[in-house]
């Protein structure tokens, strides 16, 4: 077993988005339950089953998983930042839950003691340097009838409450290259033909892409969602927050492009993913 870290550029990335996404983490589950649930559903976790959760961030499905193995089964949360493995086993500590745990790993590479009923990742495969080592890895990791479900995002057309705090504030920003087709990042898998791709290449068989659509809401009110968008921006996008006049400017431009989202329900807009399972 190892704990080298090959995605280095990743791992730098969500080392320092940590704590801020567990400073979040109550609204950033918000936004996201929605298609988890619908992704743990199709991955249908059973009692007693040992489960890997790719990409478990502060452990929200880690130990939304938990709950449907029951004491007989087992849940290994799996995060390429330290900082998310430490919140989740605070939280660990904090329930009381004792079926789970929490490695910090790059699951490109990282080799598993145990091998697992499952395999299920809420928004954490898109992110590998090298996407079919990577699912060739995962493959590794499940017994000979076990079974990979995941959930990822569709194009960023179909996903405003992701891509439109980018849009808002891209032309205040410096002109940057644009990111090489397939380079990791959020929206590396809305192409199913690549997602079904990879899976074979890996050696999956039975895969199936289902489309999922959603409400994402932002935010009770106007501010709530600016004051996220904001802080997910930054964090996210290295917007200099040592300068005033930008990050005000930056602000603003969030809060004008959600305005037209703002309903009773507070700030909403639509999202799409994909929902995927496969045989290994």
């Amino acid at each position: 077993m190892t704990n080298e870290i090959v995605n280095t550029d990743q791992a730098k990335r969500w080392e320092g988005a940590g704590p801020f996404w567990l400073q979040e983490q109550e609204q950033l589950d918000r936004q996201l339950n929605l298609h988890n649930l619908r992704g743990i559903d199709a991955a249908n976790p059973s009692s007693g089953e040992m489960v890997l959760d790719v990409g478990c961030g502060t452990g929200t499905s880690t130990f939304q998983i938990a709950e449907r193995v029951g004491p007989g089964g087992s849940v290994v949360g799996a995060d390429i930042s330290s900082t998310m493995v430490d919140a989740a086993n605070g939280r660990a500590e904090a329930i009381g839950t004792s079926n789970v745990s929490f490695v910090v790993a790059d699951a490109q590479i990282h080799q598993h003691v145990q091998p697992f009923n499952l395999v299920y990742s809420r928004f954490g495969l898109m992110f590998f340097d090298d996407p079919p080592a990577a699912f060739a890895n995962i493959r590794a990791a499940l017994k000979p009838t076990g079974r990979i479900a995941f959930v990822c995002w569709q194009t960023p057309a179909k996903n405003p409450s992701l891509s439109l705090r980018r849009e808002a504030v891209l032309p205040l920003l410096p002109a940057t290259p644009a990111p090489a087709p397939g380079a990791p990042g959020p929206f590396s898998l809305a192409d199913p033909d690549k997602i079904r791709a990879l899976l074979a290449s890996a050696g999956f068989s039975s895969v199936s892409v289902e489309g999922s659509d959603a409400k994402a809401n932002l935010g009770t009110n106007l501010d709530e969602a600016t004051d996220s968008q904001f802080a997910i921006f930054t964090a996210t996008a290295n917007l200099d927050a040592t300068d005033p006049p930008l990050a005000k400017k930056a602000r603003a431009a969030i809060r004008e492009a959600m305005t037209p989202f703002l309903g009773p329900n507070g700030v909403e807009m639509d999202s799409a993913t994909w929902i995927v399972t496969a045989r290994a």
